[in-house]
Order: C-alpha cells, then structure tokens, then sequence
C-alpha cells in the first residue's frame, strides 16, 4: 500500500465501526437504531392496552372524555415520554461514544501508517491521543474548555465544531420529538383513531428520529475521523516528523463546486486548506459554512516529505524490517504501544 491508500484504509476500518454510511445501519449506529426500536415497542404495548381495555366498544368520538377519565391520558403520556427519554439517553451515549471512535480510530490507524514511511527514514513516533482534543471535538461545551488550561486552549481551537456542539444537537431533536409524540397521541385520541392507525403514526415519528440519529452519526463521524487525522499530523510535527497534508475529495456527480476546487491541494504540516474566497479551513468538514459542510465525503492525508507518492514499501513498524506496507500488523502495533479495542471498537489506551 501507499501511504494515501493506508489513510484510506484507515477511514473504511472506522466506518466500518461506526455502521452509519451503510443502507443499514451496522456496528455503533445499530445499537443507537435498536434503541428507538425497543422504545417503539414498549410504547406500542401501553397503546395496545388502552384501546383494549378502556377504549373497546366506546364509540370514537367518545374516546377522549374516557381516556381523560382517572388521569388515564396523562399518565400514558408520561410512560410515552419516560420510553423515549430513555432510549434518547441510551442512543445519545452511543451517539457520543461514536464520535470518539471516529476520531481516536484514525488518530491511531493513521499513526500507524505514517511510521511505515516515516520509519523508513529511521524515524518513529507515538503519542498518545491528547484527552482535551477528543473532548472539544466531540463536546465542544463551555464546560469542556473551562476544565482546559488557558495556555492550551489556542492549539485546541481548530477541534472546536463551528456548527454548534452534539450535546445541542441532540437535545433540540429530543425536544422535538417528545413535542411531536405529544401532540400526535392526543390528537389520535381526540379525533377518535383506531390503534392501528394511531401505533403508526408513533412509528413514523421514531422511524424519522432514528433516521436522523444516522445522520448525526454519519456527520459527526466524518468531521471527527478528519479531526483525528489532523491530531496525528500534528503529533507527528510535534515529534520532529516532516511532512504534508493533502485534501482527498470523493469525485462525482455529487461533488459540490468546493470540494472539487480544493481536491489534490497540498498544505505545509498543519496549515489550513485554502477554500474559495479564501476561506481557511483547518479541518475538512468543520468549514463553518453549512453549503460546503452537509454531506462532506472529503479527508485529508498525510504526505511524509521525501517519500514518493507512489512508494509501497516501508518499514514496518512491528519488526522493523523493510517490507511492503501493510495493515497486517496492526493490532500487533497497538499491543506494542498498550492500546486495546473496547467492546463498542474503539482505540483506547489499556
């Protein structure tokens, strides 16, 4: 392999973990999916009950003075709401485990791939990822960055997301579908709708929350992989590494006008990437400009200086023998160095 053709790698090993860019969701973003799934069901139960014991036989235009009877209304609301605020904690932690994922799976795997080149020049690094850059890309929150020291804060900026923080993101749409949920189960029982017709349209509200649960996934995972890359760039500048980055944009009948302008440009170390107009963008996807941020596919990769482009063979980073680059000895690579998967996948020291 070349060393863009490992980077590559390294991305397809991480969205692999993540599951989120496949037609059915997999890995990380199946487990956040399941989540609105088993809240669906536990929610489908109270409706079925309802209708079966208080709401069979009682004409539909009479069904809401007999479900407001004892608090019967309200109460299902509450167990409605307690179902879906639970399964939106459980797939917001997931959702936040899968944005570290991206970024600490890159970091290492790219690392990985750089010592096969840069090793070749009797040069090797490893650095363990820095906490405080995981925490500000993925959270991003003013708690984040009060808990970091002042004279830290600048070299951490370029992390920050510009289009405002997960945790924000995430509580906005649980707010909206509690709202939603609300107001379409008491609109159900007020025009008189049959379970079946009722239990689908909380489906549909769920189908669409775990439909963009997939998108944020898909979203924050691309920013943060890209995250990721631009941390291992910067250790290896920091450990004395000279080197490139180069911006790789998916090219087709998609590509936006931008992407295609920045493609195959090449930076010094950890100089921002030159966008139209001017724009400086330190990490591809984290632009700040909602038109050229949504649906980012682009990354940047590392270019060791001096190595050719099309160079395959390295020095391997396990046994320091010179040999075609590989991936093979990855996981060798990260006992070597105390590094260990965890049981979602993710890259993390033991």
């Amino acid at each position: 392999m070349k060393l863009e053709e490992m980077q590559e790698t390294s991305v397809d090993r991480t969205k692999a973990v993540i599951g989120a860019w496949t037609d059915r969701p997999t890995g990380q973003t199946k487990k956040i999916v399941d989540q609105y799934k088993k809240a669906y069901a536990e929610i489908d139960k109270q409706l079925k009950t309802i209708h079966n014991k208080f709401l069979s036989g009682v004409k539909p235009e009479d069904y809401y003075n007999e479900v407001i009877k004892f608090e019967r209304l309200t109460n299902l609301q509450k167990q409605i709401g307690g179902f879906y605020r639970d399964a939106a904690k459980k797939a917001g932690i997931i959702q936040i485990e899968s944005s570290k994922t991206a970024m600490t799976n890159v970091y290492y795997q790219n690392m990985y791939s750089v010592n096969w080149f840069s090793g070749a020049k009797e040069f090797t690094y490893f650095t363990v990822l820095n906490n405080s850059a995981v925490e500000v890309s993925v959270f991003g929150s003013p708690k984040v960055w009060k808990d970091i020291a002042k004279s830290k804060r600048k070299g951490l900026l370029p992390y920050q997301a510009k289009h405002g923080t997960l945790l924000e993101t995430l509580l906005a749409n649980n707010q909206k579908d509690l709202a939603k949920l609300r107001q379409t189960l008491t609109q159900a029982i007020i025009q008189g709708e049959s379970y079946t017709k009722t239990t689908k349209q909380i489906k549909t509200i769920l189908e669409t929350t775990a439909s963009n649960a997939v998108r944020i996934a898909r979203t924050e995972g691309a920013r943060n992989m890209n995250s990721g890359a631009l941390a291992n760039t910067e250790a290896a500048i920091d450990a004395g590494v000279d080197l490139n980055r180069k911006a790789i944009e998916t090219l087709d009948s998609k590509t936006r006008e931008q992407s295609a302008i920045i493609d195959d440009q090449e930076v010094p170390g950890n100089e921002p990437f030159i966008y139209p107009g001017g724009l400086k963008v330190m990490i591809i996807g984290n632009s700040g400009v909602a038109a050229y941020d949504i649906n980012e596919r682009g990354r940047s990769i590392d270019v060791v200086s001096g190595t050719p482009p099309g160079q395959r063979t390295g020095r391997d980073p396990v046994t320091q023998q010179p040999l075609t680059a590989t991936f093979k000895n990855f996981d060798d690579w990260m006992t070597k160095n105390n590094l260990k998967y965890n049981r979602s996948g993710k890259i993390v020291p033991k």
